[in-house]
């Protein structure tokens, strides 16, 4: 039961984020390449030249379920781009979701960015396609950032007829020193508002500690990133009251 209305809610929305994002509950404004995977696009263009990440899921406990993500991106001087793909897999049901993020900054700590997934469900002999468009903003002063974001501006049509309605987002950062974030989210989509409150502590360069809380229901988050030369090893884990808890595991690659 708790698969079923975890499937028929579409377009992985109750898959745990990745990056800071996934250990403070709220990334739409921290500069990470990683939090534009389903999240905000603009944060695409990033200070790496050329990035990967491998992420396994073990999603709320559940057993038999397969779930994980694989992603690459690289910068120009005025573009960026991010490949990546989603996948869910449970005994004849899978899910898979292609997407694909452009970004500029056409003015100094500005940026801009759409998202482009390609979602295919299949259940027994049936598939379908849906496509979704997302897109964002990011704006940077000294010690704060706000962004905004939409996604599934298109509301794409499930099967049954019905839609999948869009969702508009508003993100803030605040960095009072280079060791200390904390970031706020707020998403309002079918009627609900969601808020997200997170920060984050750079103990060492290499290491960093991660922490958040989302209300409605109450999800608590956590995560931990240990970095080792030009890769990073990156923990987050949330509990969620209903459904129980899910653990991330990722593997990351930077170069800059």
């Amino acid at each position: 039961m708790i698969l079923l209305s975890l499937f028929c809610l579409g377009s992985f929305e109750y898959f745990p984020a990745i990056g800071p994002g996934g250990g403070m509950g709220a990334g739409l404004a921290v500069a990470s390449w990683r939090n534009s995977l389903g999240g905000n696009p603009a944060l695409t263009f990033s200070e790496e030249n050329f990035a990967f990440v491998f992420n396994c899921i073990r999603l709320y406990s559940l057993e038999g379920v397969n779930c994980g993500l694989i992603g690459v991106k690289w910068n120009s001087s005025k573009l960026a781009t991010a490949i990546a793909v989603t996948s869910v897999g449970f005994d004849k049901y899978y899910e898979h979701d292609a997407l694909i993020n452009f970004a500029a900054e056409p003015l100094n700590s500005f940026k801009v960015g759409i998202g482009i997934h390609s979602l295919i469900q299949r259940a027994e002999s049936k598939t379908s396609f849906l496509p979704q468009f997302d897109a964002g903003i990011y704006w940077r002063a000294e010690h704060a950032a706000i962004a905004i974001t939409g996604r599934r501006l298109n509301e794409p049509r499930l099967p049954d007829g019905s839609f999948l309605g869009s969702q508009f987002c508003i993100g803030g950062l605040w960095e009072p020193i280079r060791e200390l974030k904390f970031a706020i989210d707020l998403k309002k989509y079918d009627q609900l508002e969601k808020l997200s409150i997170g920060g984050e502590f750079e103990i060492f360069p290499e290491i960093a500690i991660r922490c958040g809380v989302e209300t409605f229901p109450l999800i608590y988050h956590g995560g931990l990133q240990v970095k080792v030369g030009v890769l990073s090893l990156e923990y987050s884990g949330q509990y969620h009251p209903e459904i129980g808890d899910s653990h991330s595991v990722s593997v990351v690659g930077e170069w800059h």
